[in-house]
């Protein structure tokens, strides 16, 4: 093949690199040690294909850059980030063993989850579920120092010794580097080889650049479902304040709360249970979620006893999850089975109804779909909600009570209901031109993911990026808020970023052309092109150009120009390639912008929480003690209810 040739394909392939087009790649020589499922089983995985460790230091390094950036830029859960940042990881770098370990701040442990070799299998399996603890092995070392650890022999380093639980270390090279976003830990990325001289490092600088990727990643993700979380109790405190302001029968209640509690949580089946202390049950309170109220009814009503592990869960527990309700003993000793079968359910999770001072019985909630796992989020939401539904029952039971069954008030059923809906195959190529071109784009990826702070994240981009192609000036423009002029962000050369009129028209020059085309440009004479506007202040005249449109979304949002002195100065493949690096810029800015919304808008949802705990608080006291009745009025003293 020709080297023009060659190097076509390799640029070709560069410039789709990143574009997430999901994980396609089966792992030739290595087996998961699988994370952990919330009830702590092991997730199983895929038996190992081949029986010695190897990386791809060739033309698949590319495609490996491609899947990994795919699996971090949009992960469904926890569970398959770490799947695609170790097979990521496992793919670019040699391995016996590489290990991501995240922090849970809740332990202080740093989890581990593994990747390893058919031959290190057996040393994987006698870790069994240690965890690591601040100062312990090499990973205490990292999480300690804040940087990176390179040990191409092991046993030349006798100040740092890594963490064996039993038997002997049988690894003789390592290499690994703290997980860190904003200077906060998020975990350690690790490696170890059971050769000597494995790593270098041109290894320690990749697995640095790829690190800042899966910190930015693991974080976003947590943030998402933090911030979930805080909307899914919002709008369930909102719902349930709903249901009680217009139902105050008790079987209507109990109905609304159950539905506003399903689709808070997002589950197939949900009933709630009341402890009769007559007869020292639990009893199911129909209408139930999900479910006929006649095929439960008669196996709803449990004993309450100490040797019901049902009992030490409503009454002791925050809450319990099985995740394999079909295989799970103590369903059978709570006396659960009967309904688990006819319900069909696959997953359970159990949460008290009440708080921790006054607990009336609990919530049973599952899914039919055995891929329909329950978090700890999801346990923490309903565990929240459910604080708010015990007084609201009681109150209701009471007014009941007193009022009479004949003075049950009218319930308007849509008001009580309303829930607020929240190609080609890479070139070959050189190991050493392949993983300089991987470290390169590798390098743009970090700068894109590594920090929320837009401009310097712009400057860098560009200089990075002017680099890769060769370009003399470059610039980047995003539209203001008001969305009527272009305003320049970044800029790279021998022009000052005050020399770029920032005045422009949307529609203006180049910039405005490819962002109301949605097209890029790639242009060998700007002499011969009227789009062209000339930049002020330049050292010399700019002869040739690409630009391309940043999109997000459906929606251009600015554009990234690239200038050169020469004409003819970029190749077809390198205008591809920048319109892939415009990508990754649209959707780091789309991060940052949703970075802060998500922080704002939970910091709002966390007053605004407190707010309605501490009037729901109130409610309580009202409901509770008065047996006649409420009178709710408004700020006038006009009576609403």
């Amino acid at each position: 093949m020709l080297a023009e040739d060659l190097l076509v394909l390799i640029l070709i392939t560069l410039a789709l690199l990143l574009i997430g087009i999901g994980i396609g790649w089966s792992l030739r020589s290595s087996r998961i040690a699988g994370p952990k499922s919330s009830d702590g089983e092991v997730v199983p995985t895929s038996p190992a294909i081949g029986t010695e460790p190897q990386a791809s230091p060739d033309g698949d390094v590319l495609s490996t850059l491609q899947s990994l950036h795919a699996a971090l830029s949009h992960p469904e859960d926890l569970s398959t980030l770490v799947e695609g940042a170790l097979k990521g990881i496992s793919h670019l770098l040699p391995f016996d063993i590489v290990e991501l370990n995240l922090f849970d701040r809740t332990t202080g442990h740093f989890i581990p989850h593994r990747l390893c070799s058919p031959r290190s299998s057996d040393f994987v399996t006698g870790m069994g579920d240690d965890v690591y603890r601040l100062g312990e092995g090499y990973t205490g070392w990292l999480v300690e120092h804040r940087e990176s650890l390179l040990l191409p022999d092991v046993a030349e380093r006798g100040d740092v010794r890594p963490k064996v639980r039993r038997g002997k270390f049988p690894f003789k090279s390592y290499l690994g580097t703290a997980l860190t976003d904003r200077d906060e830990i998020v975990g350690t990325l690790e490696l170890a080889h059971q050769e000597a001289l494995t790593y270098d490092r041109h290894h320690q600088t990749l697995l640095e650049a790829a690190s800042a990727a899966i910190a930015l990643s693991t974080t976003t993700l947590n943030l998402h479902s933090q911030h979930q979380q805080c909307v899914d109790e919002f709008v369930g405190i909102t719902d349930i304040q709903g249901a009680a302001a217009w139902v105050h029968e008790p079987e209507t209640l109990v109905e609304q709360l159950a539905k506003t509690l399903a689709t808070r949580v997002g589950v197939d089946v949900l009933c709630l249970l009341l402890y009769d202390e007559d007869s020292q049950s639990l009893i199911g309170q129909p209408p139930f979620f999900g479910v006929s109220t006649s095929v439960l009814t008669d196996d709803l009503i449990l004993p309450s006893s100490p040797e019901n592990p049902l009992s030490t869960i409503w009454q002791t527990q925050k809450y319990w999850i099985s995740n394999a309700a079909v295989e799970e003993q103590l369903i059978d000793q709570m006396e659960l089975r009967p309904f688990a079968e006819k319900a069909e359910i696959r997953t359970l999770l159990i949460t008290p109804l009440g708080g921790d001072e006054h607990r009336i019985g609990a919530i049973l909630a599952g899914n039919t779909d055995a891929e329909s796992i329950f978090s700890e989020g999801d346990a923490e939401v309903l565990a929240s909600l459910s604080r708010l539904c015990s007084p609201l029952i009681e109150a209701s039971q009471k007014l009941t009570r007193d009022q009479g069954a004949d003075e049950t008030e009218r319930v308007d059923p849509n008001a009580a209901g309303m829930i607020l809906d929240s190609g080609a195959q890479p070139a070959e190529e050189t190991p050493t031109g392949a993983l300089q071109w991987a470290e390169a784009l590798l390098r743009i990826s970090a700068e894109l993911s590594s920090s929320l702070d837009v401009d310097r994240m712009l400057e860098r981009t560009l200089a990075l990026t002017s680099e890769l192609i060769g370009a003399a000036q470059a610039c980047v423009l995003l539209l203001t808020q008001e969305g009527d002029s272009l305003q320049l962000r970044a800029s790279f050369g021998e022009r000052g970023p005050g020399s770029l009129q920032t005045d422009l028209e949307p529609r203006e020059g180049l910039p405005g052309w490819v962002m109301s085309h949605n097209k890029s440009l790639l242009i060998d004479d700007l002499s011969q092109d009227a789009r062209w506007k000339a930049l002020d202040n330049d050292a010399q005249e700019q002869r040739s150009a690409i630009a391309v449109p940043i999109i997000v979304g459906d929606e251009a949002i600015g554009a990234m120009l690239f200038t050169h002195s020469e004409i003819g100065a970029f190749a077809p493949e390198q205008q591809r390639l920048v319109r892939s690096v415009a990508g990754q810029v649209g959707g780091a800015i789309k991060n940052a912008e949703l970075y802060h919304v998500i922080s704002d808008q939970a910091e709002r949802l966390g007053s605004m929480l407190r707010s309605q705990q501490i009037e729901a608080s109130q409610s309580r006291g009202i409901l509770n003690s008065i047996a006649d009745g409420v009178i709710v009025t408004d700020s006038n003293h006009e009576i609403i209810l």
